[in-house]
C-alpha cells in the first residue's frame, strides 16, 4: 500500500482534530485579551461606539473559530498540512508579537523611536511569508501558501 501523505517536514503527522484543538485554544486566549484589556479600563465604554471596537475582532475570532472546526472535519492530506502550517508560523507570528510589545511597553528594555515597530511588522510579514513558502513548497500548490498565510495571520 503507498503512502499518499504530504510530506511538510515538520515531524509527525498529527490528527486534525489536535491541530483545531491548538488553533482553537489560541483564538481562547485571544478572546480572553479582549476581555482583559476592556475590564482593564472601565472608562473604555464612555467612549463613542466603544461596542464596535469591542465586537469586531470578536466576531471576526468567531469566525475563525467556525472555519477551524468547518476545515479540521475535512480529512484530507492536503488541509491537515495546512493547517499545522498555519499553527507553528502563527504561534511563531504571535511570539514576535509579544515580544514587540514587551520591548515598546519597556518592560524590559524601552526603545525610543519607530525602529521596533518597524522591525517587528517587518519581523511578522516575513513570518507569514513563510508559511506561504513553506505551505506552497511543501504541497507544490500556490493555492496551499495563500491558504496557509491567510490562516497563519488569523492565528497570529
Amino acid at each position: 500500500m503507498e503512502d499518499t501523505s504530504y510530506k511538510d517536514g515538520l515531524g509527525s503527522r498529527s490528527t486534525p482534530g489536535r491541530v483545531a484543538t491548538a488553533l482553537l485554544a489560541c483564538n481562547a486566549v485571544s478572546l480572553g485579551a479582549i476581555y482583559f484589556g476592556v475590564r482593564q479600563y472601565p472608562p473604555f465604554w464612555s467612549q463613542a461606539e466603544a461596542w464596535v471596537y469591542v465586537c469586531e475582532p470578536v466576531a471576526a475570532l468567531l469566525v475563525y473559530s467556525g472555519l477551524t472546526v468547518w476545515l479540521s472535519e475535512m480529512r484530507d492530506a492536503w488541509w491537515e498540512t495546512v493547517l499545522r502550517i498555519a499553527l507553528l508560523f502563527g504561534m511563531a507570528a504571535a511570539a514576535v508579537d509579544f515580544v514587540g510589545l514587551i520591548i515598546e511597553n519597556g518592560i524590559v528594555v524601552h526603545v525610543h523611536g519607530p525602529a521596533v515597530q518597524i522591525a517587528m511588522m517587518l519581523t511578522l510579514f516575513t513570518v507569514w511569508g513563510a508559511a506561504g513558502w513553506h505551505a506552497a513548497r511543501s504541497l507544490g500548490s500556490v493555492r496551499a501558501g495563500l491558504v496557509a498565510v491567510w490562516l497563519a495571520l488569523a492565528y497570529a
